[in-house]
């Protein structure tokens, strides 16, 4: 402590906190530590009123704080201030006390404006805690004052305020690393919100700016509910909730859960959708991209403008891998299969294309939007059109037909409709005729009806029959895929038994006893043509409520390179564009793929001969110089491509080589790690889908590498008996 006689005689703490005792001086610190200074006069009224009962006018409130601010750390030699970059946990306690108090600011920290020519310098605003919204809750329509929150790890949730600047040029507004434009009231709705890349995300706070208001979510929080997935089996939601069970204090519930739990769907959505941005934001990194955020019922679009961008730059990632990793930069190997159970729930709709735009192909996929519970179409399919367009008498939609159009490229669907007579001008006629109508000219129940019947029969499917057995025969027993496999089907060896006619020459006593019985053996049916391992059931007039799953591309050593989902089914054409896409990426990366490796690989050989030229010499050199070859794993269900197509071998001397080192089962093991995070995946629209896989799959790389290098160090030291990178030399392929 400093020399009071530099200070007088007569100093003292209790006089430097008066009218507060010396007692609180702790207290006091503590709470200038955390809170800042503009804010700290209410805050320290407040707690002074609940703990001590003494009432603090602004003026002394304010002197107080100034003497806080200047006098202690002349006398302790100590700083005061916020310095931490989360809030602590007592920061939850100072809310308990304050309730009503703002303990958090959020400044902009831009300074000029990057729109406009010169960079012109900003104008602060004066700073903001709470927004008029309206209230539509319980059908009441009338305005609200909306406070401004901060969800932290540690401390719950906080009230903060936001000072936000503008550019006197532009009329811009800017947040953080956000910019965008509103109307003329103080807090109107905000549009053109766009994202502005800075630096690396290290900042403790990620703002998002919703409707007419804001909010702010710690750093460690995002990060907290995504290492949470792991124990939580891939539910956001109950990351959520393990993180609200943490603040059960009598406050904290309050803003968290609300009252009978009315407050925690809001809290829900809040924290998922910035955990969302702040991923599609993260993964794309610096790669210039041009998104309008819209924080309403248009949020998933808004990710997945965001996609293009998160694979290109996972290319860059994968081509940098390849020249760096021991196991894959000699003959790169990449390892193909399909996982069923990463779906979603579709549109029952059959309208609607895919597209690959690298490759200039589309696929007859029908619509891919989300299909909420309790609906089977989605809620653009679900608008009614224009009934004057409608051919009036319809009585039902009875099957479709798919017909090349010579002015259009690829097939429209077409309906068969049973309605009335149009050219009878009898009321009373009820003969019916059958026209082949468009989609647009059917009645849109009747369409919504017929596609709604495609769907599987929920008593009719496989995996329905265990709900009626009971005890432990409720097994995976009926659950059992029939793999037909690739050899043809023998006959079972039955034992025909039949009466063998007795010789004249034979006598009767021996006549009498009983016939002679023979065995007679049944020859095996002919081999067939072709592999008979069909995996494609993505049939276009078939509908299907959910989607095929994904199909995942991962490299020898478990680094995921690229995924795709499956629109209907694992159809080998969609895998065959896959893997070309795969391999011209590479290609203009100046790498090259030398082996591809698939459950499948003899009809995806076929395929990539048949359409050899469809992209010209690089499709031509994928068909000719890249050996696809089947896995360990499914080798053995494909005896007829063994003897007719050896080229799909792994087990040639020519393939073997190939494989020499690499593990081909690396989807599978993949496959595995994925069956345990796909809990909330069959409710989520498709851009929610597509940033959920890609940040999951993404930590499954960093964790893939880091073992592996943790691996190789316990290796240079003597830990381990076996080279990690040469672990797959002594297994076959």
């Amino acid at each position: 402590m400093a020399d009071q006689g530099q200070l007088g005689q007569d100093f003292s703490v209790s006089r430097l906190l008066s009218p507060l005792p010396a007692s609180t001086l702790p207290t006091l610190c503590s709470l200038a530590a955390c809170v800042p200074a503009a804010l700290l006069p209410p805050v320290l009224q407040q707690v002074a009123a609940k703990t001590l009962g003494v009432p603090l006018s602004d003026e002394v409130a304010s002197n107080v704080v100034w003497k806080l601010q200047y006098y202690v750390p002349a006398v302790f030699e100590s700083s005061l201030g916020p310095t931490c970059v989360d809030a602590p946990a007592s920061m939850k306690t100072f809310q308990a006390l304050a309730p009503c108090a703002v303990l958090l600011q959020v400044h902009n920290n831009r300074d000029t404006c990057p729109f406009c020519d010169n960079a012109p310098s900003l104008k602060r605003r004066e700073s903001a805690a709470s927004a008029t919204v309206p209230n539509s809750l319980h059908g009441q329509c009338q305005l609200e004052e909306h406070r401004f929150r901060v969800y932290s790890l540690a401390a719950g949730v906080l009230f903060a305020s936001f000072q936000e600047s503008s550019c006197p040029f532009c009329k811009r507004f800017f947040l953080d690393d956000w910019c965008f434009q509103k109307g003329q009231a103080r807090f109107g709705h905000m549009t053109d919100v766009q994202y502005i890349w800075q630096a690396p995300l290290r900042r403790s706070l990620f703002v998002i700016p919703k409707y007419r208001s804001y909010y702010a979510v710690e750093v460690s929080l995002l990060q907290h509910l995504t290492d949470t997935l792991q124990f939580a089996a891939g539910s956001l939601r109950s990351a959520v909730m393990l993180w609200a069970r943490r603040h059960s204090d009598n406050l904290q519930k309050q803003l968290i859960f609300g009252n009978d739990f009315t407050l925690l769907p809001k809290v829900e959505e809040d924290l998922l959708m910035a955990w969302y941005t702040w991923n599609a934001v993260n993964l794309c990194g610096n790669e210039p991209r041009d998104c309008n955020w819209k924080f309403n019922a248009d949020f998933d679009e808004s990710l997945l403008q965001h996609v293009a961008c998160i694979r290109k730059r996972r290319m860059d990632d994968v081509a940098q891998h390849l020249q760096t990793c021991p196991q894959c930069k000699l003959n790169p190997l990449v390892v193909l299969d399909g996982k069923y159970g990463a779906r979603r729930m579709i549109c029952a709709s059959l309208q609607g294309t895919q597209q690959f735009d690298q490759l200039a192909v589309s696929f007859d996929t029908g619509c891919i939007n989300f299909a909420p519970p309790g609906h089977f179409h989605c809620k653009a399919c679900r608008k009614t059109g224009n009934v004057d367009a409608l051919i009036r008498g319809q009585v039902q939609v009875t099957g479709m037909e798919r017909i090349e159009r010579p002015d259009m490229p690829g097939a429209d669907t077409f309906f068969f409709v049973e309605t009335k007579d149009p050219t009878t001008k009898d009321p009373n006629d009820d003969r019916t005729v059958e026209l082949l109508l468009p989609r647009e000219q059917v009645q849109r129940s009747l369409l919504l009806q017929f596609e709604k019947g495609l769907l599987a029969n929920k008593k009719q499917h496989r995996n329905k029959k265990p709900m009626y057995v009971k005890g432990h025969k409720r097994t995976a027993k009926w659950l059992k895929p029939r793999l037909e496999t690739c050899s043809f089907f023998r006959a079972s060896r039955r034992r025909l038994t039949r009466k063998t006619p007795v010789p004249a020459t034979v006598p009767s006593s021996t006549a009498k006893q009983k016939a002679v019985k023979t065995t007679v053996r049944l020859k095996p049916q002919p081999a067939k043509a072709s592999c008979a391992v069909d995996k494609d059931d993505s049939n276009p007039l078939k509908r299907r409520k959910t989607t095929g799953g994904i199909l995942t591309a991962v490299l020898t050593c478990g680094f995921l390179a690229d995924f795709v989902e499956l629109w209907r089914g694992e159809q080998i054409e969609l895998v065959y564009a896959f893997a070309l896409r795969l391999y011209m990426d590479m290609q203009h990366r100046n790498l090259t793929l030398r082996t591809v490796a698939y459950d499948n690989a003899c009809k995806l050989l076929q395929k990539a001969r048949e359409l050899r030229n469809i992209r010209g010499l690089p499709s031509q050199r994928f068909a000719d110089t890249v050996a696809m070859l089947l896995d360990g794993f499914h080798r053995a269900n494909h005896t007829w491509c063994l003897q007719n197509m050896p080229e799909v071998d792994p087990q040639q001397p020519r393939n073997a080589e190939l494989l020499r080192g690499k593990n081909t089962q690396a989807c599978e093991q993949l496959n595995s790690w994925i069956s345990q995070r796909t809990r909330s995946t069959l409710d989520m629209p498709p851009g929610r889908f597509h940033i959920y896989w890609w940040t999951l799959l993404q930590q499954h790389n960093q964790w893939t590498q880091e073992e592996l290098a943790a691996n190789r160090r316990r290796y240079a030291r003597g830990g381990l008996k076996t080279d990690p990178d040469k672990v797959h030399l002594q297994s076959s392929p």
